[in-house]
């Protein structure tokens, strides 16, 4: 076992965990597939393996004119996933590894198996083979993204070993730390940033007390995070939130950002908040987006 490997393996989840891992033969795919082999999750632990063939986009293949092209796409789904779990079971061969072919729009059909086997955790690569892309994440990723009903994580490189968690009180980001803290990430340590952003208007606070709320926030995650054994450190300041978490990620090269997810109202609550919208977007690193608990009301706080 390689250094990083046994790092890694300092921490352990606390549960058993039933992961649904979506792939599509890409390059973000195998990314994903890689960083799922290297979870050190419990024994016991179950990883779901799905790939979707895109019915609504049927179109003339060369090669294969005149034949099934359901059959033909789904007997190299099936190929994809075999190969998948290989990779899977080789490593890891506690793990319960199983397979399945979907069908339909790719994000539809995602988000629909997820809700179908609630999963404790989504993982998929940041790109697929699509050319519409929105920034670092391609457009049916940020749509599951945006709708999943379980936490997602969005992966761009392997390991996870430092974490960033960005925070600001607010349920979802109650829920994203109880995650973190219950899980195998951060062996290299995890750093708490809370970023305080200025409202508009005559009745925002002064600035020395919005700074002085987002140490307060983050000096209180990080002593709990500290708790579990992991190496913490805080940063806070106040300046718009999304820029301020993408940009420290980038200078401390961080390998996972944790965030909360939530809606801007009751209304909007399953749809992805604007400051993590834009992180999952932007973030130079794999993005780990945890859904706020669906019976409590949105905290209307900055980092969503």
């Amino acid at each position: 076992m390689s250094d990083r490997r046994g790092r890694t393996a300092l921490l352990a989840w606390e549960n058993v965990m039933r992961i649904l891992l979506a792939t599509d033969g890409s390059h973000g795919s195998a990314v994903a597939l890689h960083l799922v082999r290297d979870l050190p999750l419990p024994e016991g632990s179950s990883v779901h393996v799905v790939t979707v063939v895109d019915t609504m986009r049927m179109i003339a293949l060369p090669g294969v004119m005149g034949i099934d092209q359901t059959a033909y796409l789904t007997e190299a789904a099936e190929d994809s996933l075999a190969s998948a779990a290989g990779v899977l079971t080789a490593a890891r061969p506690d793990l319960a590894v199983t397979t399945e072919v979907l069908a339909g729009r790719p994000a539809d059909a995602i988000r629909a198996e997820a809700e179908s086997v609630v999963p404790d955790l989504l993982v998929m690569g940041s790109r697929g083979h699509g050319r519409v892309r929105s920034a670092l994440l391609g457009s049916v990723s940020l749509e599951i993204v945006e709708a999943a009903p379980c936490p997602v994580l969005v992966a761009r490189r392997i390991p996870v070993e430092r974490v960033l968690f960005a925070t600001d009180g607010s349920a979802a980001a109650d829920a994203a730390e109880r995650l973190l803290v219950g899980s195998g990430f951060g062996s290299g340590g995890v750093e708490v940033v809370a970023v305080g952003e200025l409202a508009a208007g005559p009745d925002s606070e002064p600035l020395a007390e919005v700074g002085a709320h987002a140490v307060d926030l983050g000096n209180a995650a990080a002593a709990r995070i500290e708790g579990t054994g992991r190496t913490v450190r805080m940063w806070s300041t106040v300046d718009d939130p999304a820029s301020a978490i993408v940009e420290r990620a980038r200078l401390i090269g961080t390998d996972l950002v944790v965030i909360g997810r939530r809606g801007r109202s009751n209304a909007d609550r399953h749809r992805l908040g604007a400051v993590a919208r834009s992180v999952v977007t932007n973030a130079p690193c794999s993005v780990l987006i945890v859904p706020e608990p669906a019976d409590v009301t949105p905290a209307g706080s900055s980092v969503a």
